[in-house]
């Protein structure tokens, strides 16, 4: 016996409809990113959302969300992130001085002086001065908007002659 396929009530055969995972996934994405957007506090956040936020920022396969949480997250909620859940993604961002780098676009750091940030990021990238300069680039983002430095200037402040002869 052979059953009659059901026909969409609109009369179009052959739509896709996605899976209610894949939904999920977006909704809960969008839910996070609307409330980051609104500047909730992330400790408060966390709490409230602390399971979900758990399933996002230790399972792989959320990684494109967690990026997009981690970028609305200004310097003390990044640190915090550390404290709150053990992930590979989160240590890997925030060792990035490429990441911090970023943020400071976001902080409207002069193009003049993002350049030559890029440039000395890239060549100091997967050496010995790769942590200082992400040190350097977390100081730069606790001061005012207005008070960017230079690497050179930032490296010679604090003592850093060798990275200084490298820049």
């Amino acid at each position: 016996m052979v059953f009659p396929q059901p026909q969409n009530k609109s009369g179009l055969s052959g739509l896709r409809i996605e899976s209610p995972k894949k939904n999920e996934e977006q909704t809960l994405q969008n839910n996070v990113c609307e409330k980051l957007k609104k500047n909730i506090n992330f400790q408060r956040f966390v709490k409230y959302y602390h399971q979900i936020m758990d399933k996002i920022f230790t399972n792989p396969s959320y990684n494109h969300i967690s990026e997009e949480i981690i970028k609305y997250l200004d310097h003390d909620s990044l640190i915090s992130l550390k404290t709150y859940f053990d992930s590979e993604l989160i240590f890997s961002y925030l060792d990035s001085p490429k990441f911090w780098l970023k943020k400071c676009q976001q902080e409207n750091i002069s193009e003049q002086l993002f350049e030559l940030w890029k440039e000395v990021i890239d060549k100091t990238e997967f050496t010995q001065y790769e942590h200082i300069i992400t040190d350097f680039m977390t100081k730069i983002l606790r001061k005012p908007t207005g008070s960017f430095q230079s690497p050179l200037h930032m490296a010679a402040k604090n003592g850093e002659m060798a990275l200084v002869c490298n820049i």
